[in-house]
C-alpha cells in the first residue's frame, strides 16, 4: 500500500423499502420515454411522427388550430393519468414514507 493512500470502501445505498425502487425507477423509465422529443423531432420522416412532434406542428406561422391541439393533447395526457389511477395507492406510500419519522 502506497503511504498516504487509503483503501477505498465500498458504499451502500439502503432503500427504504422496495417501492420506493420500484417507483422511481418506473417513473424515471416514463419520463425519458415520454420526453424524447428532440430526438423524434431530428431522426423522424414526415409519415412516421410521434405524438409530440405532431403537436408542435399544429402551432404554425399564420395560426394556431385550437380544436385538433386539444384533441391530441386530450390524447397525450391520457396513458399518464391512467398511470396515476392505478398505482396512486403506491404513489402516496411512497411519496409519504420518508416524509413521516417515527
Amino acid at each position: 500500500m502506497v503511504y498516504g493512500r487509503q483503501k477505498p470502501k465500498n458504499i451502500y445505498l439502503k432503500m427504504q423499502n422496495q417501492y420506493n425502487c420500484k417507483y422511481y425507477c418506473f417513473k424515471d423509465k416514463f419520463k425519458i420515454a415520454w420526453n424524447e422529443f428532440l430526438f423524434a423531432l431530428m431522426f423522424t420522416r414526415s409519415n412516421v411522427r410521434t405524438l409530440p412532434v405532431v403537436l408542435t406542428e399544429l402551432i404554425g406561422g399564420y395560426g394556431i388550430q385550437w380544436g385538433e391541439l386539444s384533441a391530441l393533447s386530450l390524447i397525450a395526457i391520457i396513458p399518464g393519468v391512467i398511470l396515476v389511477i392505478f398505482f396512486q395507492k403506491y404513489l402516496v406510500r411512497v411519496l409519504t414514507f420518508g416524509a413521516v419519522k417515527g
